[in-house]
């Protein structure tokens, strides 16, 4: 290696600065599903009331 002039002119490569590898997550297509839900309870007549939603935002909210 030593003779070699490309190894010569690089030397060795400094590691100080690089980032961490992170693994890349692999999805097809719908594994991943998300559904909010939104549930009242009555403390007194323990009824419970409940919906699924695809977003969870202060307008869904406020119209449940």
């Amino acid at each position: 290696m030593k003779s070699f002039d490309r190894c010569q002119r690089t030397g060795n490569i400094s590691r100080r600065n690089t980032m961490p590898l992170m693994k890349i997550l692999e999805v097809e297509l719908f594994d991943v599903w998300g559904v909010d839900f939104s549930v009242v309870v009555d403390y007194i007549s323990k009824q419970v009331e409940a919906e699924a939603y695809l977003t969870n935002n202060a307008k869904v909210v406020m119209r449940f």
